[in-house]
């Protein structure tokens, strides 16, 4: 990102987001960071949260 680049997050699922924030504090220096933040607004982070994710990313 120093170089120009920009970042944006895909998140599967409520569950997810929160478990990065408790155990990796850094990862809410990326999400302050992230012009963008994509949320499939599903709860529980499963093989099918993680798949809807990767299908919004990639449309």
């Amino acid at each position: 990102m120093e170089d120009g680049g920009c970042l944006e997050l895909v998140v599967p699922a409520w569950e997810y987001r929160e478990s990065l924030r408790r155990h990796h504090p850094a990862c809410a220096a990326l999400y302050r960071k992230a012009i963008d933040v994509h949320e499939t607004g599903l709860a529980v982070s499963d093989s099918f949260a993680h798949m809807a994710a990767a299908k919004s990313w990639s449309a």
